[in-house]
């Protein structure tokens, strides 16, 4: 059986609660996977989708790429759905290193939880 990447936003919340710099930062970058995941096994199994190695770029921009600009991605829910991973792949970047940036981390990681939330949500009640 394959790993639950849902999981990794329990851990997320989780973090969030602990209180430190390091574990906001941890909260955010582990909400922002959850939906990565998520979004990349959801595309591959519903339009089989691909990570195009010749394409320049990163894996997780194809992912987004695909959610918001794909003709064959219809719903409008979806399309949010990569327009908010896109979001939160830049609070992730700025959790993970951005060190010197001052940010109040403890409303960031309650953001991004949401947003992850939001973004397996509106993947999981869309059907085709």
């Amino acid at each position: 059986m394959s790993f639950d990447w849902a999981e990794y936003l329990q851990v997320a919340e989780a973090l969030s609660e602990c209180g430190t710099e390091a574990a906001f930062r941890s909260s955010v970058s582990r909400s922002y996977y959850a939906a990565y995941h998520i979004a990349r096994m959801t595309a591959e199994r519903r339009y089989g989708f691909k990570i195009d190695s010749k394409i320049r770029g990163s894996s997780h921009e194809q992912v987004w790429e695909f959610w918001r600009t794909n003709s064959n991605v219809r719903s409008n829910d979806e399309k949010r759905a990569g327009e908010d991973g896109l979001a939160l792949r830049d609070e992730r970047n700025d959790a993970d290193y951005a060190g010197t940036k001052p940010f109040e981390w403890q409303r960031k990681a309650a953001s991004a939880n949401r947003a992850a939330k939001r973004v397996i949500e509106l993947l999981r009640q869309t059907r085709v």
